[in-house]
């Protein structure tokens, strides 16, 4: 962000934080599958319907809420599978449904909510497999750092044409294509890897301006550090920088109130924008995740 925002003061500027450059050629179609085609997704996991409904029920009244959920989702699948195997409706030793299970499945998908069952599912997925990346960075090895630093460079890749002067919030400048973008760029990666908003001053040319960057396990990481003639991807274990605190996400980001309508907004236009993106370059679950937290 650049220091005239810095006017705002500071609790505006916490408050207020809550044209695509030339693509070349697009894909025909998206890499990813589109949300609308519910019919697709039970098809594609049709024999499994029965075991993943037992699945979600399963996790939500028998599991240990105290616990993460990747744990309660491997002890719901525990005992599912378990008593599916005693039942004949998988394949002993196995995940693998038998002919009985199979009609089993086929029958639940003709049930009023299976659609909204399996999108509760898979979105189940999504916050387990969060939940099981925040503990693995928790480690400080070199192993998550290399790991780490390569996701945030696929994430960072991905939003270079999507930075211009149309999602910028504060100068555009054109020398600096992440300039004005910390705030977009802190939200996606929240979105995408869990974690928390950090914010603070740097100093640029004498002047200081106000900057945000990501906390992801012990982890502290930059992906616009190059607006400060710094590399572009930056990530640390402890502290990156000295900050003024964590931004509180959830307090400010669904304010009815003026001051905040102007960022949410071009974070929606963003958001989209990186999207596209990520389903040109593969990126599925990248996709999956921060479609489910625009709805969280």
């Amino acid at each position: 962000m650049t220091g005239d925002k810095l006017a705002l003061g500071a609790v505006a500027a916490l408050a207020a934080l809550s044209t695509l450059r030339g693509r070349g050629s697009r894909k025909v179609s998206p890499s990813c599958p589109p949300a609308d085609i519910d019919r697709i997704l039970l098809q594609a996991e049709r024999d499994f319907i029965q075991l993943h409904r037992c699945v979600l029920d399963v996790y939500k009244e028998r599991t240990d809420a105290s616990l993460p959920p990747h744990e309660r989702l491997s002890d719901a699948f525990a005992i599912c599978v378990r008593s599916f195997q005693d039942y004949g409706y998988l394949k002993p030793g196995s995940r693998t449904p038998t002919a009985k299970g199979k009609a089993a499945s086929r029958k639940k998908m003709r049930d009023p909510d299976a659609v909204a069952k399996q999108k509760e599912y898979q979105k189940l997925k999504i916050l387990a497999r969060r939940s099981r990346l925040e503990q693995k960075l928790g480690s400080a090895n070199k192993l998550s750092k290399k790991w780490l630093k390569s996701e945030l460079q696929k994430i960072r890749d991905s939003m270079e044409p999507v930075f211009s002067c149309d999602t910028v919030f504060g100068t555009c400048r054109e020398e600096a294509p992440s300039a004005g973008h910390c705030f977009m760029a802190a939200m996606a990666v929240q979105d995408i890897l869990g974690g928390q908003i950090k914010f603070g001053e740097v100093v640029l040319d004498g002047e200081p301006v106000a900057h945000y960057w990501n906390k992801i396990g012990g982890w502290e990481v930059d992906i616009t550090g190059d607006q400060f003639r710094q590399p572009e991807v930056q990530l640390k274990k402890g502290k990156l920088r000295p900050s003024l605190g964590t931004f509180d996400r959830k307090r400010y980001e669904y304010l009815e109130q003026d001051f905040n309508k102007e960022p949410m907004k071009i974070y929606d236009r963003f958001r989209k924008k990186l999207i596209h993106e990520f389903e040109d370059n593969d990126l599925c679950e990248y996709v999956g995740h921060i479609k489910l937290m625009e709805k969280a």
